[in-house]
């Protein structure tokens, strides 16, 4: 994995603290909307060249079993109940990302961007 700067890591630590606050704040399970806003997924950098690793954000991620850009399956690994580490398969398209958990399917909260 190619080493990640000083200032995307930072970036990703800071999502990752916010989503513990939220999971602890509100322990809902994802397939209901919570405060008016449809449950979704943040990707962390929210463009990146095919074969980069991203971080994926959100609630109760926990036995993840799909990831997809824009349709295309991808490689991933369930880090913590909050992210979800992605690889851009080399085939992907700009659009949206789509996680299934046992709770649902959650989707981008924007279209991640892939980087010719």
């Amino acid at each position: 994995m190619p080493a990640v700067d000083d200032a995307e890591s930072r970036e990703v630590r800071k999502h990752r603290e916010q989503a513990r606050g939220e999971k602890a704040a509100a322990s809902v399970p994802h397939s209901k909307a919570v405060g008016g806003l449809a449950p979704f997924v943040e990707m962390l950098p929210s463009a990146r060249k095919a074969g980069s690793k991203v971080a994926i954000l959100g609630n109760n991620l926990t036995g993840t079993t799909s990831v997809t850009f824009n349709g295309i399956p991808s490689r991933f690994t369930v880090v913590s109940s909050t992210e979800v580490a992605a690889t851009v398969p080399s085939n992907a398209t700009t659009g949206t990302v789509q996680v299934v958990t046992p709770g649902g399917t959650l989707s981008s909260n924007v279209p991640f961007r892939v980087i010719p």
